[in-house]
């Protein structure tokens, strides 16, 4: 429905971002105006896709984790992992490497585990990793925690790492 007439446009970037235009747009701002196109479209930072005609969403282009060149997006990953037996929630994020730039953490929130089970599942959750992303998209660092903060709308709260 985004791409439908009045009373909103949009179009998607040469890098997948989500671009939307509309007259009851609000233009003031130093931070709406820092993100408007030449041509008047608001970047959104959202990465998305069309596929028979439907807008998908991909993830947020900030907070984009750079393995070695390679560009990591967290949502990813934890969408897979999420759909783990076990699994209640995950929070991937990047964390500085000397050599890499940064490497994939990975947060896993799961209910009451023992330091042998914690093990064990952890050692799944790298085996369904490895089975389904490339190399640099593995996490190199898989963490059980009991659990992670999310907001009101029930997002997991993002932190900036290095």
């Amino acid at each position: 429905w985004l791409g439908q007439g009045p009373p909103c446009e949009m179009k998607i970037s040469d890098t997948g971002s989500l671009l939307i235009r509309s007259p009851a747009m609000s233009r003031s701002g130093e931070t709406l105006h820092a993100r408007l196109t030449p041509e008047g479209y608001l970047d959104t930072e959202d990465r998305v896709a069309v596929s028979d005609g439907r807008v998908h969403f991909l993830g947020r282009a900030t907070g984009i984790i750079n393995v070695g060149g390679n560009k990591v997006h967290p949502e990813e990953i934890e969408n897979l992992v999420r759909a783990i037996p076990g699994v209640q929630n995950a929070l991937a994020s990047g964390r500085g490497s000397p050599i890499m730039g940064q490497l994939v953490v990975l947060e896993v929130q799961a209910g009451e585990l023992s330091a042998e089970e914690s093990s064990a599942f952890v050692r799944r959750i790298r085996d369904h990793c490895r089975q389904n992303l490339p190399k640099h998209k593995v996490p190199a660092l898989i963490n059980i925690v009991r659990e992670l903060a999310v907001s009101e709308s029930g997002k997991v709260e993002r932190r900036q790492t290095g």
